[in-house]
């Protein structure tokens, strides 16, 4: 029982990074899951250009609370949020399947 809590947790940290890391660096909409615990008003994303010879082009985003720059909060907020999200979802999903073993005779 203990090892299957501990590997549901470990697991729902994984995917909460995973979301957390992916899914802001490609829709930054995303991190606003933090702007209740963070900021009192609205967070504000930033995204710039940025090419770096030879051929090298990226974007870089940072966030912004009441004009102070929030990056790592940001980033530690919203995956503790997608982590406990996650951590939801897969233990609906496993008391499903328990009961669908303990239902097969």
């Amino acid at each position: 029982m203990k090892q299957g809590l501990l590997a549901l947790i470990l697991v729902s940290l994984f995917a909460g990074l995973m979301v957390a890391a992916a899914g802001i660096a490609v829709f930054p909409s995303m991190a606003r899951v933090a702007e209740p615990v963070l900021c009192p008003g609205q967070l504000e994303i930033r995204s710039h250009r940025y090419f770096v010879p030879p051929n090298t082009k990226g974007i870089g985003r940072n966030f912004y609370c009441a004009g102070t720059k929030v990056d790592t909060a940001v980033f530690f907020l919203s995956w503790l949020a997608y982590s406990l999200l996650s951590l939801a979802v897969f233990a609906v999903i496993r008391g499903i399947l328990r009961k669908r073993r303990q239902a097969i005779p």
